[in-house]
């Protein structure tokens, strides 16, 4: 049993009403949204560039597969880090480092594919309907693991453990002020709750995951207006 890569929400984010039409994509249309918890998350990694790099990469190569967002080859099997290097001329590590950050910020996701080509959810962007097959997945290329339990016929298998997913708590303005002030910035928590309480806790279109993130982002656009106040 192998794991097949696959890019979440490909419909969504990478098909426009052009690319629909098209039989073979020669191009991939690529958000330019850089205010999500996601790319932000992304950044704080030391080896975000190469990180980014491989993301790119991984994008041009789902756009030329036959199920496009499905890392398969030609031949039906599933990308790893050796067929990627070799298809896009980037080294395999690039993209064995780069696989486990994309399924933790839910860009990527991570599914076993048995012998008969059906398919089951394992880490991230789990959908509806899913099959769920028996068996043990060795996903070592990534630095992830999933075991399951061997089984025939119908009787009943064990079952991954359900992915705990952390609910999102909305901070006080005394918390976000608080925090502000730890790493450095001076910001007003009350404006900073207003403001999303305002548009639903969304960041852009997506429900906001981590406030405290978002309160780096602020202060990153800060900088830049603080040093123009200063030259002035």
């Amino acid at each position: 049993m192998d794991s097949i890569i696959i890019i979440n929400d490909w419909d969504e984010h990478f098909e426009n009403s052009r690319t629909r039409g098209m039989v073979e994509m020669r191009w991939v249309p690529i958000p330019n949204k850089m205010d999500g918890d996601g790319y932000t998350e992304l950044w704080e990694d030391g080896d975000a560039p190469s990180i980014f790099a491989a993301w790119v990469l991984l994008l041009q190569v789902g756009s030329k597969c036959s199920r496009r967002g499905t890392l398969s080859r030609a031949n039906g099997k599933p990308h790893d880090a050796k067929s990627l290097a070799r298809m896009t001329r980037a080294p395999a590590e690039i993209f064995k480092k780069a696989i486990p950050v994309l399924v933790r910020i839910g860009w990527v996701s991570l599914q076993a594919v048995d012998t008969e080509g059906s398919d089951t959810c394992l880490s991230g962007g789990c959908q509806e309907g899913d099959r769920r097959v028996s068996g043990s997945l060795q996903a070592s290329d990534y630095g992830m693991e999933w075991n399951g339990i061997e089984g025939k016929g119908t009787e009943e298998k064990e079952k991954p453990a359900p992915r705990k997913v952390k609910r999102f708590v909305k901070p006080t303005p005394e918390e976000v002020t608080t925090y502000a002030a730890s790493i450095g910035f001076q910001l007003d928590g009350g404006q900073f709750v207003d403001f999303y309480a305002a548009n639903g806790w969304k960041v852009g279109r997506n429900p906001m995951k981590d406030w405290k993130a978002a309160v780096r982002t602020w202060k990153r656009r800060d900088l830049p207006a603080r040093k123009r106040e200063a030259i002035i």
